[in-house]
């Protein structure tokens, strides 16, 4: 009798659907996204908002939270609502991963910038905006 009470249960657990398990996913954040005139030793220079179109380099500097599997992070530059460029970024494992990017800007870039860094399924994870404005004229005598 319990050999049959036995294959009994056997059969009902088998019959079951299998249930996946998944570990649930570890999130990567953005802690920081700011714009400047360089980076050294993985450190934003000159951070700023406003750049001229001098034929100068913007750089987008992040710094993400990343507990899991090495990763990317693609990064969106728009101006005046219209997608320009987009780059993805590896990022690996580690609390402070610094990443970053550069876009030379010249006087057909002048308006309004936005950044923003999407996770691998298009997650927004943060964004940012700056301007990009014609360059100062030449200074003029005093008469």
């Amino acid at each position: 009798m319990n050999a049959l009470l036995s294959i009994g249960l056997l059969a009902a657990v088998a019959a079951l659907p299998a249930v996946a398990h998944a570990a649930p996913a570890e999130a990567v954040t953005v802690t920081a996204l700011a714009t400047g005139t360089g980076v050294a030793a993985r450190t934003l220079q000159g951070e700023r908002t406003h750049f001229a179109a001098d034929g100068g380099k913007v750089w987008a500097h992040l710094t993400v939270d990343n507990p899991g599997a090495p990763t990317t992070v693609t990064l969106v530059w728009t101006r005046d609502g219209v997608e320009r460029w987009r780059i993805a970024l590896d990022v690996g494992t580690s609390p402070r991963w610094r990443t970053w990017a550069r876009r030379t800007v010249r006087a057909r870039d002048q308006g309004l910038w936005s950044l923003t860094a999407l996770d691998p399924a298009g997650v927004v994870l943060a964004s940012t905006e700056f301007v990009v404005e014609a360059p100062p004229g030449p200074a003029r005598a005093a008469r």
